[in-house]
This record gives structure tokens, C-alpha cells and sequence, in this order.
């Protein structure tokens, strides 16, 4: 078979040590791998080996990993090795495995199930009722009491995640404070303080009693949780170990399906995240549990990752098989002879093995130092060396740039722009950074407090409200000479004349369309409200005629995906509490991260944080700003002691040892580390990181950089070209869009409507309000799910008192206003209601609910070779004589069959075509294709009628479908459709299209 070839080409490949890791597949093992030793690569053939050298079934097979982009890494591997068998393990992360149980077994997680996720806004809010309700002293300081809200919430995420209670924490102090207060040892024996406590230990308790408040606050803040229905994200996994732990049913019913049990990134793992691992693992005392990791890169402390990991595992498993993976295939031997002497005074030599290079030519491999005299040269000197080396034939995508924090990446970013060197930011943004997005931010806050002078003259000169320059000029001018409110002028005819006002047209029309925004933010729905400012305020067509277009529609998308998550929150969330709760996100300094952007664009230089570069590799490596307090030495504003922790405590010191070392062994060429003297915001001269005094100083050359100061031009520091950007019309760029979002059932329909709409729709996603029947249709299909689970698990037809209790959670998590609220809730119970009688005689108990598939269609010809398709299948029921039938809930207006068959003057198809495009997923997952297809109307008509109807699985249409998607494809990515109009006579997209006109490529 051609994927056992490829397994058997792939093992070949592999070192002694390798082979010794996927060949050891029985009881416990900890592989410690160092950079570039090809821990992925092993962990994907482990898996394909257990699978060739026993019966265990794939989806037996259990592979947790710390980020989604480790599970796409993984399954992609997976996928080479062996074909779709590779969709049926279990690859996940914690919190995805967490919340896998939680919805399989719905049963034993009630506080969950029956609760809406927190946002971090009522996070806040709960922590300020806690500061405010609470009799504490020490975590109130006089004049900011909620200067602890953020270090507060910090702390008791660190705490559930280690899976410490507050009970814990109370008891804990309690009991320190008294030994304290009772030990001899603390009170001075003689001299003129003979008898007094000793000032460290007052200090000591000093700490302790904040510590106890901290204890106090959270046992608030879970009481609040409880009472309002709501959990956090750190709940998911501590519920799972809390149910693990307490059921003694449970627990052996997920044991006996997962026969082989691997965690990736073990130095990275919590408490919490510990003791999932022990008890999946508890059923033998040497389990199938294979870890793998590196302590070296144990960077992720801040989250709760503890030094222990490792420790822990020997003890718990004493006969596990250690292996060490020394050879490195990344990196030159300077690199990582460098690194190695980084880490040798921290780390013991046991568990810091010496990594060898196995690249061809090690010797070449450089690390550079270099002093400017201010981070705007030291930007110049990088982003010219960046040039040349682009110049010399070097690709984009094999540099990387690499900085302690998010905000370093901005003055990097418009160096780079300066230069016309077309790049990526890796690392999480703020919409906040986008000066679009803040002049959104202020229009929007302008219409919540219409009169606000502040405002309105920030507001007046964004170039989409349609006012030009010199009119918002006259207006301003002639309304502080006159002693007027700004509103009162652009309101009035009169005095716009009186301003000599040239364009008056567009100033009331300005001022019109505040007036009606103003009073949608006040009474309309938040959602609605965003809406009608894209739509109203000009925006949305601004936006879409700018070369940079898709960045700034990435954050506009942000912005409206942490509405809907707020709405979520009340039943009539207001566009007035949107921007308040905007306003929180600025003062607590929480990100409103844009959409992501293509996952890997190989023109580009990469631009990274050292956290998110982990896992990363590049050839060409540059380390910026690594200078004492920004690597290292960094100063922390007051936080909050944990002495429940301490054993798993660690010096901060460390912490940004190992995040250099990160840094350093992302590269397999080359790394150049700089810093500048000054600049920065800074007052003080800087001196280079102690990291890189700590180098063997044999293997850092030293480069000069004053010749190279003395010839900048002083303008070129201050130069600034238009950025360069990706336009709507890039077609490298929407490759690479479609390339990452693929199609899914919907996308294609669009396409085959509009192709326009699918443009504007799936590929640049304008962002658009979900429809109250939309949201509807979430609440039915989220209750049915919950409902199927939970009849699977109990094995029995659970009652309507159940399920209309999950439609009643649905529809709350849905952020309705109050009148669809009440008709969706009216309806919603109607329906299903219906649906639980017309099942209970003929349910089958064998199936999977909302089963998601991500597979990829070869394509003949072209790039890129294959496209990813995307869906979710409601239901797939098993008859017991190995037949299936799909089955998809509709929740809209009921069709006929000869409507579905595209056989009526207006019928598109597109139910049809939905279901076979379930087919083509299941055929590409390497599935059986089910016998029967089915679309069952979920609400009945204004009769009371339903419908159902049943389709048999036809392979002809799904072979046409396959030629209709390839076809598709070769359209999208080679923008056939650009000069293109759909036939429909008022067609929305088309007309956007025209009115935007983006610039052919």
C-alpha cells in the first residue's frame, strides 16, 4: 500500500535513538528532545508503528498536544504516513480533549452543560464586585482599589490550573501564619529588639495575609461563577480531572478506549494537565504513556507549566525508559554549541545532554553580536542585512525576526514597509494597533456619547465619513469662535453657511447618519448596531478600495467576533454596553485579536515573538532588542505570592534564560543578536542581556557598527514610504487565503450563486450579523446535540424535559434581543417537542453528532495540489446491519422533493448538493458512504406537518461533485472570475464589486 511504503521510507530515515522511541510502544516513556532532534516526526511514526505492530483500532489512540497548530501539524504527518486512517485518531489538545469528554458524557459535567463560557470582561467585572464586596486591606490599596483586578484573575487561573481550590489556598496560609507567629525563630533574641518580630518575617506574613485575601476573593469569585451559570477557561479541564477523580465509573469507561496515551511538549504541561495524564494513565502502574519534551524550553511558566513535569513523571513511573535525542538536524554546531553553554549553569548535565549537529555543512553556522547606538540604527542595520540577503537569493520565508514583546513588532513592521520587504506577523496582534480599527473604535464611541466635542473632532477627519479636510477645518474653527457645541454646527444648515462651509451636502449627511447611529446605539441590539456603522458610516466601502484591505477586514472581523461573544452574555446586549466593554479591554489591556491571517506565506519575512516562535525553524534568525530589561532583569509590577505553589516556583530569571535559548535554536544557519544603547522610550543607557555574557565567548563574534552608523543617512531613519500591502486583487495572497480556508459545503454553493458572493462572504469575509433565524437554528442544533450525547451515554431515550432544558441553555447562550428571544424560545420548544415524539419509538442509539472533517481533494494540475475541504454532519446514525444513514437538520422554511432536485423554476440545488459533499468528506476520510441521505425539516409548518426527506447514496453525483469542486478551485485560485457578473439582475455582491472596483491584477 502507498502509505505503508511511505511509514517503511520514513523509518528507514530514522537514528538509533529514533527508532528506539517509535519501536518502544509498551509501558511508560520520556524522550527528552532538543531542538531540531525531530520529536514531531517520531511521535507522528509511533503512532503509524503501533497501529502496523498491533490490532489497536486508530481512533484507540490518544495524542495531546498544547496548540491547534500542533494538532494540525500532527494530522498533516499523520495524513503522509498513513492516508485517512489518519482522521480516525484521537489528536487533540487538552482543552479540545477536555471538552471532547465533556460533550460525549454531558451526564457528569451539570455545572458545565448547564453553564455559558466567562468572558474576560465578566471576569473583570466579577473580580471588581469581589474587591468591592470583600472586607480584604492589602489587595485594595487606597486610591486605586481595583489596582489587583488584573494579577488577581492572573493568580487564580495560575491556581486552577496547578488544581488548587480556594480551600487550599485558605488553609494553606492559615496554617503558615500560625507556624510563623508561633516559631521562636521569628522574633529577635537580644539587643534593643529582643523580643520583636524579625523584619523578613514580618515581611513574610505580610505576604501570606495577601495571599489569604487572594484565597478569600476566589472563594467570591467561584461562588459568583456558580450563581450566574458560568465557567472559565480553566474550568474545562479541572471539571474532567474533578469528575476522573470522583467517579469511579467514569473514569474506566474513557480507559478502555484509549490504549495508547502520547503528550507532546511535556515541559509545558500544568498541574492540572499532570494529573489528567495520571489518571488516564492510572489504570496500570506501566501504562502506554509516552511523553515528550524538552525542560530546556519550559517557557510557558507564566501559564502554569512547571519545571516538575519531568521530575513528576519519574517519580509516579520509576520503570519508565528514558531516551535523550542528542542528534540535532536544524542547527550548525556554533549554534548549538552556544546554546548548550547558555543552559549549563541552570540545568544539571543529566538532563542537558550535549546536542550534536547532523547538518551537512555544521561548521558554517555564525552567531553574531552587535551594539547601535539606538534601536531606530539597530532596526536600520536589520532590515538592510534582511535586503541583501533577499537580494543574494535568499527566500523571505527563511528569515525571521524575533522580539521579547507584541509591541516591538510595530516600528519593526514600518521599517520594514520603508524598505518594501513584504512580510508577516506570527505573533498575536491587537485590533488596537490598527489605526483603522481605532478610528472605528472612536467613531463608534462617538455615537454613544454624541456630544462629545473630542470626539467628533477626531471623527470629522477620518477620510470614510465623507467630510473633506477643509470643511471639518471651517466647522471646527467656526464653533469654537461662536462658543458652540461641534454637533450643533454640523446639525444646522444655518451655521454650516455661516462657516462658509463649501460642501454642506456632505457635512448634514455626516451629521444625519450620527443622529441615526446615536439612536441605534441607545436602543438597537449591539450586532445590529455594528451593522449599520459598517454599512452607514462609509466604511465598509473605504475599506474595500484600500490596497490593504484584507489585514484591516481581519480586525474589523475581530472586533465583531468579541461582540458576538459578548452579546452572548444578556439577552439584549446594547451597541451603548459594547463600547463600554471596549473601553475595559483598553484599561485592562486584553487583546481583540484580528482574524488570523494565511498560517504560512513563504515570500515573506516572519515577524515573531520569542514565545510564539517555538516549534518554528528558519534559516536566518535575527534577535532584536536584547538588551538587560527587556531579555532578562525584567521589572514586574506588584503581583501576587502563591505559596501554595511553591514548590513549582522558579526565579524569572530563568524563565527568560530558556526563552533566549528558544530564541537562539529556532535557527539553522545564522543568528544575529542586537540591541540598541538607546531609543525604546528609554531615559537610561541599556547594556546587552546577561544571556549573551553567559555564551562561551569563543563562539559569539563581535561585530563593529560604527562604520556602519557613520554612513545612514539621517533621513533614511526617518523615511516612510507607503506601506506595502496585499491588495484585493493579490492573487498570491488570496491563494494563500484560499489555500488555508479551503471550501465547505456553503462556500461552494455560494461560489456556484455568486461568485462574488462567495468573494466577499468566504474569502475576505465581510463581516456580517447573524439573522435571528440563524441563531435560531444554532440553539436547535446545539440542544439536539447535547440531547444525542447524553441519550448515547446513558443509553437510554432520555425525557422532553431534558432536551427542552438544553434548547432553554441554547437559547440563552445566543444573545436574542427580548421579542426574538421569547419567539425563538416559543418556537424552538414547538419543534422540538414534535421531534422528541416522532423519535421516541424508532431512535437509534449508535451514532455521531455534529461529526467535523477537514480532508483534502487532489486537484490534476496546478497550485496548490490539493484543496481542503471543510463540514460538519449533524448526524450520522448506524443500523445494525452496518448500514449508515446521514442525516442534516434544516431549521428553515420547508422545500418539497422536486424544489430539493432542483426541479422547480427558482430551486438551486444546494440541499442536495450539501449532501453530497458529506459524501465526498466521508469518501476522502476513508469512510464507508452511507446508504442513505437524509434532510429532516426539524419545525413543523403552520399545519403542524414535518418533513423528511431521504435521498440513496449516488455515486454519479458525487463524482460530478468532485469534477464540480476541482473546477471551482481552478476558478478561485486563478481569479477567473474577476471581470465576471452572477445573471441575477440585483445582485448585492456584484454591486459591491462595482462600487469598490478593486484594481485588476
Amino acid at each position: 500500500m502507498a502509505h505503508g511504503a511511505q511509514f517503511h521510507t520514513a523509518y528507514r530515515t530514522l537514528n538509533p535513538t529514533q527508532k528506539e522511541a517509535v519501536d518502544t510502544i509498551e509501558g511508560p516513556v520520556m524522550v527528552v528532545a532538543g531542538p531540531g532532534t525531530g520529536k514531531t516526526h517520531i511521535l507522528a511514526l509511533r503512532i503509524a508503528h503501533i497501529l502496523t505492530k498491533t490490532d489497536t483500532p486508530p481512533d484507540g489512540i490518544l495524542a495531546l498536544t498544547f496548540t491547534e497548530a500542533g494538532v494540525d501539524a500532527m494530522k498533516q504527518r499523520l495524513l503522509r504516513l498513513i492516508g485517512p486512517t489518519a482522521y480516525k485518531v484521537g489528536v487533540y489538545t487538552f482543552h479540545g480533549f477536555c471538552n471532547e469528554i465533556i460533550h460525549t458524557h454531558p451526564e457528569y459535567f451539570p455545572r458545565i452543560i448547564s453553564s455559558t463560557a466567562l468572558t474576560e470582561i465578566e471576569s473583570i467585572m466579577y473580580m471588581r464586585e469581589a474587591l468591592t464586596a470583600l472586607p480584604v486591606e492589602k489587595l485594595k490599596p487606597f486610591g486605586d482599589p481595583y489596582f489587583y483586578v488584573q494579577t488577581a484573575r492572573s493568580a487564580i487561573a495560575t491556581l486552577k490550573r496547578e488544581h488548587k481550590t480556594p480551600r487550599d489556598v485558605l488553609e494553606n496560609t492559615t496554617r503558615l501564619i500560625r507556624q510563623l507567629e508561633q516559631d521562636p525563630a521569628s522574633f529577635h533574641e537580644k539587643g534593643v529588639h529582643k523580643g520583636k518580630m524579625k523584619g523578613a518575617i514580618q515581611t513574610r506574613i505580610d505576604r501570606l495575609h495577601k495571599e489569604h485575601e487572594l484565597g478569600l476573593v476566589f472563594e467570591w469569585y467561584e461562588t459568583k461563577l456558580t450563581q450566574m451559570k458560568k465557567f472559565d477557561f480553566e474550568d474545562m479541564i479541572g471539571e474532567v480531572v474533578r469528575a476522573f477523580s470522583t467517579d469511579s465509573e467514569f473514569l474506566p469507561v474513557v480507559q478502555e478506549k484509549y490504549l495508547y496515551i502520547l503528550a507532546d511538549e511535556h515541559q509545558d504541561a500544568n498541574g492540572a494537565q499532570n494529573t489528567l495524564l495520571e489518571l488516564l494513565a492510572s489504570y496500570d502502574t506501566a501504562p502506554n504513556l509516552f511523553i515528550v519534551g524538552d525542560e530546556k524550553q519550559a517557557i510557558f511558566r507564566f501559564q502554569g507549566a512547571s519545571l516538575d513535569s519531568f521530575a513528576r513523571f519519574r517519580e509516579k513511573f520509576p520503570s519508565a525508559t528514558l531516551i535523550p535525542l542528542v542528534d540535532s538536524y536544524r542547527s550548525g554546531s556554533v549554534l548549538l554549541d552556544a546554546a548548550h553553554s547558555l543552559m549549563r549553569d541552570s540545568i544539571p548535565a543529566e538532563r542537558h545532554p550535549k546536542l550534536e549537529s547532523r547538518v551537512s555543512q555544521p561548521h558554517l553556522a555564525a552567531l553574531e553580536a552587535r551594539t547601535f547606538s539606538s534601536e531606530e540604527m539597530e532596526l536600520a542595520w536589520v532590515v538592510g542585512d534582511i535586503a541583501t540577503r533577499i537580494a543574494e537569493g535568499v527566500a523571505p520565508g527563511d528569515i525571521a525576526v524575533i522580539f521579547r514583546n507584541n509591541a516591538d513588532a510595530l516600528p519593526l513592521s514600518r521599517a520594514l514597509s520603508q524598505r518594501g520587504i513584504l512580510h508577516m506577523l506570527d505573533s498575536k496582534s491587537s485590533i488596537f494597533s490598527s489605526h483603522a480599527l481605532l478610528q472605528l473604535v472612536t467613531y463608534l464611541r462617538l455615537c454613544t456619547h454624541i456630544g462629545n466635542d473630542e470626539y467628533l473632532a477626531h471623527v470629522v477627519h477620518i477620510p470614510w465619513v465623507g467630510v473633506s479636510a477643509g470643511d471639518a477645518y471651517r466647522v471646527l474653527i467656526h464653533a469654537q469662535r461662536k462658543r458652540l457645541p461641534y454637533l450643533d454646527v454640523i446639525s444646522s444648515p444655518h451655521e454650516l453657511e455661516e462657516a462658509r462651509v463649501r460642501d454642506s451636502a456632505a457635512v448634514t449627511a455626516f451629521a444625519k447618519t450620527l443622529h441615526r447611529l446615536a439612536k441605534s446605539a441607545q436602543e438597537e441590539s449591539a450586532r445590529d448596531f455594528l451593522d449599520l456603522v459598517l454599512h452607514e458610516s462609509g466604511l465598509l466601502t473605504h475599506v474595500l478600495a484600500r490596497p490593504d484591505a484584507i489585514p484591516v477586514l481581519n480586525a474589523v472581523r475581530g472586533l465583531a467576533r468579541t461582540l458576538e461573544t459578548l452579546s452572548a452574555t444578556k439577552t439584549l446586549y446594547t451597541g451603548r454596553d459594547f463600547v463600554a466593554d471596549i473601553g475595559l479591554y483598553e484599561e485592562y489591556g486584553i487583546e481583540i485579536e484580528p482574524d488570523t491571517q494565511p498560517k504560512e506565506r513563504t515570500n515573506a519575512v516572519h515577524l515573531v515573538t520569542a514565545h510564539r516562535s517555538k516549534g518554528l525553524e528558519y534559516e536566518y534568525v535575527y534577535v532584536i532588542h536584547a538588551r538587560d530589561g527587556k531579555w532578562g532583569n525584567r521589572t514586574q509590577r506588584d503581583t501576587l505570592p502563591l505559596s501554595t505553589l511553591a514548590a513549582s516556583q522558579d526565579t524569572d530569571t530563568e524563565d527568560e534564560r530558556r526563552l533566549f535559548y528558544v530564541a537562539l535554536t529556532r535557527a539553522k544557519q545564522y543568528v544575529s543578536v542586537s540591541y540598541g544603547v538607546t531609543g525604546g522610550g528609554r531615559t537610561r543607557e541599556s547594556t546587552i542581556t546577561q544571556f549573551m555574557l553567559e555564551i562561551d565567548p569563543a563562539l559569539v563574534a563581535s561585530v563593529e557598527t560604527a562604520d556602519f552608523e557613520a554612513h545612514v543617512p539621517p533621513e533614511r531613519i526617518f523615511e516612510m514610504r507607503p506601506p506595502s500591502a496585499h491588495t484585493m486583487s493579490d492573487q498570491s495572497f488570496l491563494i494563500d487565503a484560499f489555500v488555508e480556508q479551503g471550501l465547505s459545503a456553503t462556500a461552494l454553493n455560494n461560489y456556484l450563486d455568486c461568485p462574488w458572493k462567495y468573494f466577499y462572504r468566504n474569502l475576505v469575509r465581510i463581516p456580517e450579523k447573524p439573522t435571528p433565524s440563524s441563531l435560531y437554528g444554532n440553539a436547535l442544533h446545539n440542544a439536539l446535540r447535547l440531547f444525542r450525547d447524553h441519550c448515547a451515554s446513558s443509553g437510554r431515550y432520555e425525557p422532553l424535559e431534558l432536551l427542552l432544558g438544553y434548547l432553554q441553555a441554547s437559547i440563552d447562550q445566543q444573545g436574542f434581543t427580548p421579542t426574538s428571544y421569547e419567539d425563538a424560545k416559543k418556537k424552538g420548544v414547538r419543534a422540538l417537542t414534535d421531534w422528541h415524539e416522532r423519535h421516541r419509538e424508532h431512535y437509534r442509539f449508535r451514532a455521531l453528532c455534529e461529526k467535523k472533517y477537514e480532508v483534502y481533494l487532489p486537484l490534476p494540475d496546478g497550485e496548490p495540489p490539493q484543496v481542503l475541504l471543510r463540514g460538519m454532519i449533524d448526524v450520522i446514525e448506524f443500523d445494525p446491519d452496518g448500514s449508515s444513514e446521514v442525516i442534516d437538520y434544516k431549521t428553515g422554511k420547508h422545500l418539497s422533493r422536486n424544489e430539493l432536485e432542483g426541479g422547480t423554476k427558482h430551486a438551486t440545488g444546494d440541499y442536495k448538493r450539501q449532501l453530497d459533499f458529506y459524501c465526498v468528506l466521508l469518501e476522502l476520510a476513508g469512510q464507508e458512504q452511507p446508504t442513505r441521505l437524509t434532510l429532516q425539516f426539524i419545525e413543523p409548518d403552520k399545519k403542524g406537518a414535518t418533513a423528511t426527506h431521504t435521498f440513496a447514496y449516488d455515486a454519479a453525483a458525487v463524482t460530478e461533485l468532485k469534477e464540480t469542486i476541482r473546477r471551482v478551485a481552478a476558478d478561485i485560485r486563478t481569479l477567473a472570475f474577476w471581470e465576471t457578473r452572477c445573471a441575477q439582475k440585483e445582485c448585492a455582491y456584484c454591486a459591491l464589486r462595482d462600487s469598490t472596483e478593486p484594481a485588476g491584477y
